[in-house]
């Protein structure tokens, strides 16, 4: 039987991430090979706030989200598969870590449920890479990568990434259920996620699809983790599916618990009788960043935008800000009876395949700044001189403070600034009326006639228990 062993200090259920993190994105709304190649240049650069292992080239974990390289597939496709790949019919993209012990199960799992949901498959491919810019501990942990090229078929209840993120719920539920080791990165038409138990400097060369000159993209969010009291995984190595991450969430054993106590209530006319397959909507281990990831996909795929679900989970401070306009108070006021907040020092970059943006909490304390480029560039990021900028032609800089968030449509090339983005958010509804309506304050008592001796002593705490005694 094999012994276990005891780190009192390591505490695997309580991951918290102190890391580095940004996106770059065109203004220019074409795919551009300078995205890719300008992002991996700005993740090396914020390869100091990564953690590396005892041998020097096992990092924490490093990872880059894009849209997906339609361009780069369809070369793929045509290549290895002889397909040919319409860049105007949805693809999507399954990246899975898994064993070569669990691939024809798990592909058997892709092919029930695909076959359920009206779906294609089209091909199955082994991820290319180079296991020689691996240290000893990422080598030995190292997952069997591949792809799941998934094609569309219309459906009459769900748009497709609506269809995929169920495909990959009703999977992960087996997964779990039968205690697999196998884990999906991402399963999108609209992004990818390629990570790993690697260090910055490593990511471009050990994926070689990284490489590849067609690999032509809008945007890419990076990601260099440093995890503190934790150990590391490669499933764990983020951007997630629509987030990466710099701080902890401080309250995330609260914000899982309610979660959790939701569940048996949550019923829903867009999902119906599939509702139960997206239980448990987030994970109840890992990391904190990855049960917020889990969250905002769930609200964003049951149909709210990706700027309502970020205010709505990271809110402003309103209580003692005289300048917040009335709707907007009203929204958070709304919001928070329905969701806690996740607080904790959090810089947020996020993404849902048509928009990327960033999102701080009300402390401020994870730093993000960002440059907009005369030649068409938005460079986010947790501090500056990821990438050179001359002078001559940079638009604006700017620190983003507490409680600021920021939007780029990557289809359109429109920035959403701050005021913007809340103004819209908090206009959706007459929050205020649905307050007065429907949000009831308790009529207080005063203390000692609510609370009788267990109230507040008008001598102070200290003065209770002789009271309580008749002993004053």
């Amino acid at each position: 039987m094999k012994k276990s062993l005891n780190y009192p200090l390591f505490k695997p259920n309580e991951y918290h991430e102190a890391c580095g993190t940004g996106f770059i994105a065109t203004l220019n709304k074409k795919p551009e090979r300078r995205v890719l190649v300008n992002s991996l240049g700005a993740l090396k650069r914020l390869s100091h706030r990564g953690a590396q292992s005892f041998d020097r080239k096992s990092g924490d974990g490093s990872g880059i989200l894009t849209d997906l390289p339609k361009k780069f597939f369809k070369t793929i496709l045509k290549n290895e598969f002889n397909y040919d790949l319409n860049l105007r019919k949805n693809l999507a993209v399954a990246m899975v870590f898994t064993t070569k012990y669990e691939m024809k199960w798990l592909t058997e799992q892709f092919n029930f449920y695909l076959n359920e949901l009206g779906l294609d498959l089209i091909a199955i491919r082994e991820v290319p890479t180079d296991k020689k810019y691996l240290g000893e501990i990422a080598l030995k942990r190292k997952p069997h990568i591949v792809q799941y090229f998934i094609g569309y078929k219309k459906n009459k209840d769900y748009e497709y990434e609506t269809q995929l993120y169920l495909l990959r719920k009703k999977i992960e539920s087996d997964i779990i259920r039968r205690k697999k080791k196998s884990y999906i990165c991402s399963l999108s038409s609209k992004i990818i996620v390629y990570k790993g138990l690697l260090s910055a400097m490593q990511i471009d060369e050990f994926y070689k699809d990284l490489q590849h000159i067609d690999f032509e993209v809008k945007m890419a969010i990076f990601h260099e983790r440093f995890s503190t009291n934790t150990g590391s995984t490669w499933a764990m190595a983020q951007p997630f599916n629509m987030i990466a991450h710099n701080g902890e969430f401080n309250t995330i054993k609260g914000n899982r618990l309610w979660m959790k106590a939701r569940e048996n209530q949550i019923s829903s006319e867009f999902w119906g009788k599939n509702i139960d397959c997206l239980k448990p909507v987030i994970s109840q281990d890992g990391s904190d960043s990855s049960s917020f990831d889990n969250l905002v996909e769930f609200l964003v795929r049951s149909g709210q935008s990706i700027y309502d679900s970020l205010m709505m989970l990271i809110p402003d401070s309103y209580h003692s800000n005289l300048q917040i306009s009335s709707s907007l108070r009203d929204y958070f006021i709304y919001n928070e009876n329905f969701m806690e907040p996740w607080d904790g020092p959090a810089a947020i970059v996020f993404t849902d395949g048509d928009k990327v943006g960033a999102k701080m909490d009300r402390n401020g304390l994870r730093t993000l700044r960002y440059s907009i480029t005369k030649d068409g560039l938005v460079v986010m990021a947790s501090e500056s001189g990821v990438l050179d900028i001359d002078d001559k032609n940079v638009v604006i800089h700017h620190h983003m403070k507490s409680e600021e968030i920021f939007g780029l449509d990557i289809n359109s090339g429109e920035i959403i600034k701050n005021d913007e983005i809340k103004k819209y958010e908090s206009s959706k509804k007459n929050f205020g009326s649905l307050i007065s309506k429907n949000l009831h304050k308790i009529s207080r008592k005063s203390p000692g006639k609510e609370f009788g001796i267990f109230g507040y002593p008008s001598g102070g705490f200290d003065a209770k228990p002789f009271r309580v005694l008749g002993l004053e």
